[in-house]
């Protein structure tokens, strides 16, 4: 059994998908995340919520004899703290930019209507 998403890896989101391969079949797969109780996966599932700081999550899965196995520790990070500041930052920066662009029309505008009217 292998995970393929979510990886070791740092996500700026609160949802990642949960996506895995089996190499044979089962009669029950579940997952455990931050050693919780087992969630039992019947379709594709989305983990979401997420809170901000490290996760961990194995899958478990049974095939048709009984024997269960599990996957490797996948330990993924999420970081969402620092979107909204850089966000801001952006929108400050084209704000001053529009401002600066605003009042230098202005002055051009106020300068030829005076040299018009001297």
């Amino acid at each position: 059994m292998t995970i393929i998403s979510p990886e070791n890896s740092t996500y700026g989101v609160t949802s990642v998908n949960l996506s895995f391969t089996v190499n044979e079949e089962t009669s029950w797969i579940g997952y455990s995340l931050d050693s919780q109780d087992n969630f039992t996966i019947v379709d594709s599932i989305v983990l979401s919520d997420l809170s901000n700081g490290e996760h961990r999550l194995i899958i478990y899965a049974e095939d048709l004899s009984g024997n269960i196995g599990t996957s490797d520790l996948i330990v993924f990070t999420i970081s969402t703290e620092n979107e909204i500041p850089s966000q801001l930052w952006v929108v400050a920066f084209i704000a001053t930019i529009a401002c600066a662009g605003l009042v230098f029309s202005i002055y051009i505008g106020y300068d030829l209507f005076k040299s018009r009217f001297k």
